[in-house]
């Protein structure tokens, strides 16, 4: 079922992609958001080099955009938990839900909305609908309902690592859809990070670590 949902978001994706026009960019403020809490993944190092390779290349088309420093790259496992959600209980599942999966991703294509850039995570062999809907019974809570985006956004996941500071070229969106098949490699999470958040790009100065899982 699954393999199924990931294909409608691969096509639905593209297809937003393919509608996205410079006029319809909304420019990244870098306003902090409501407190809340997220569960994040952060890349392994071979994953970092081969964004920072993607992200070269892009610089030299659209050097004035916000690009995510290789430190923040990260993968939102579930965002935007109220502040009410009880945080050892949220560890506690956290931990529980990694005991019983090996976390993986393929990182393939580019995808772009009006307000940033990534590449899409398609997880290997575990369920992230799943994990994230085990998080939210125990939270009592939603968090971000990534459906509101794509249907499928809610079975996948995305690493963005481009913010919108002014309306990118025509030639830059052609550039992001040819690399619409790009393979960027299995991304293993160096860690799974628990954060009390206000930025939208867990900008340390911003966001406080709760609690870290380390993975060898």
């Amino acid at each position: 079922m699954e393999t199924n949902i990931q294909s409608q978001f691969q096509k639905a994706s593209l297809e937003q992609l393919q509608a996205l026009r410079p006029q319809d960019i909304e420019i990244f403020k870098n306003k902090p958001v409501p407190p809340n809490y997220t569960v994040i993944a952060r890349p392994d190092e071979q994953t970092k080099q081969s964004l920072e390779t993607i992200i070269g290349e892009l610089k030299k088309l659209e050097p004035d955009q916000f690009y995510y420093p290789l430190d923040r790259l990260h993968l939102t496992l579930i965002g935007n938990l109220p502040l009410s959600t009880d945080v050892d209980q949220l560890i506690n599942t956290v931990n529980e839900e990694l005991q019983k999966t090996t976390i993986s991703f393929q990182l393939k294509g580019l995808g772009s909305n009006a307000r940033c850039l990534s590449t899409s995570a398609y997880p290997q062999k575990f369920s992230l609908h799943t994990f994230r809907e085990h998080i939210r019974q125990a939270a009592g809570a939603h968090g971000d309902d990534y459906s509101s985006f794509l249907a499928s956004y809610e079975y996948v996941g995305w690493i963005n690592f481009l913010r919108y500071y002014r309306s990118p070229s025509q030639e830059f969106l052609d550039c992001l859809y040819t690399h619409r098949e790009t393979v960027f490699g299995e991304m293993k999470p160096a860690s799974v990070q628990i954060y009390r958040n206000t930025s939208q790009t867990i900008d340390p100065e911003n966001s406080e670590l709760l609690h870290e899982f380390l993975f060898s």
